[in-house]
């Protein structure tokens, strides 16, 4: 025990660590979860679009849509988190786009608000980002895992004194 309060910055790292661990979510520019969705549906997406052209020689026409990925490639197609189908179709480059309409589910061609695997800054408006609330939170954590640790310090003084 004595080692363990004798090493108290370990515990306060190991604590810090751990708040921060917890605030990483509220601080990343993909936080907002349902655009974190929106980009992991859309890399396993990808994935299966990969895999169908690795077979076929070629990717899934527009007409086909990503249906021709189901049940072979995909166990099924799940819609983006605001209830639309994500947008695919191919170009003239022998690829494709592929896109999630967003929260107005009106087609930007993946420009706007259009939810895209291409390097893009998304604007959360709900439940995610930074705001003072969570600064406060993990700021106050931080200070009672602190305070904590002083503590346990003191009593271990107070112990050896007697």
């Amino acid at each position: 025990m004595r080692r363990v309060l004798n090493s108290w910055w370990i515990v306060f790292l190991v604590s810090l660590s751990l708040w921060a661990m917890l605030a990483v979510p509220q601080l990343g520019m993909t936080s907002c979860s349902p655009i974190s969705k929106a980009l992991s549906d859309q890399w396993a997406i990808g994935i299966a679009l990969d895999l169908f052209h690795s077979r076929n020689r070629r990717f899934p026409s527009t007409e086909e849509g990503l249906k021709a990925l189901a049940p072979e490639f995909l166990l099924r197609l799940s819609r983006d988190p605001w209830g639309s189908e994500y947008a695919y179709r191919t170009n003239s480059k022998g690829s494709y786009v592929l896109y999630s309409m967003g929260v107005d589910a009106r087609d930007d061609g993946g420009a706007g608000d259009d939810i895209t695997r291409r390097k893009k800054d998304y604007e959360c408006r709900h439940s995610c980002g930074v705001n003072a609330g969570n600064v406060v939170v993990l700021l106050a954590l931080l200070l009672l895992t602190s305070g904590l640790v002083g503590l346990a310090r003191g009593i271990r003084r107070v112990y050896r004194f007697f």
